[in-house]
Order: structure tokens, then sequence, then C-alpha cells
């Protein structure tokens, strides 16, 4: 019982610690993040859709570009409007 107890108080105290601790300025939000993250979002919202409505791809590019936009957000994107898209 004794272990559990400072256990908890452990876990509280590192809760507090955490809770008072100022967030670093790279990881606070500010304008500029909020509206290039939407304009990304957007972005990469376009080329799936432009990936899922092609006509002249098959099933499995489209899945495949698909997963390189999805997890490779920046670099997939540009690859993607140079390489992948129809003219």
């Amino acid at each position: 019982m004794k272990t559990y107890r400072n256990a908890l108080a452990l876990a509280g105290a590192s809760m507090m610690l955490a809770a008072c601790s100022p967030v670093p300025k790279a990881l606070r939000p500010n304008t500029y993040t909020g509206f290039f993250g939407l304009i990304h979002l957007i972005v990469i919202i376009w080329a799936i859709v432009d990936i899922v409505g092609s006509d002249k791809k098959s099933s499995g590019t489209k899945v495949l570009w698909i997963l390189v936009v999805a997890f490779a957000p920046l670099i997939g994107l540009i690859f993607y409007i140079v390489a992948g898209r129809e003219k």
C-alpha cells in the first residue's frame, strides 16, 4: 500500500511540474503555423481528390500516391505535383 501512495505522489508531482513549466517558444502555436497548416491541409485534400478522381491511373497506383501524399506530406505533395499529376 505504501508503494502505491509513493507512486501516486510521484505521478501527481510530475503532472504538476509539467503543468507549470512554460512551453518552449518553438512549440507555441501562432498565426502563421495555423494559417499555413490550414493551407497545407487544403492542398493535401485537393491532391487526394485529384488522385481518386483520375481516370488514367490504376487502383494500385492511386493507393500508392495517396500513401505517399499522406505519409510524406510536403515531399509527397511536391513529388505528386511534379511527377504524378496528369497534364
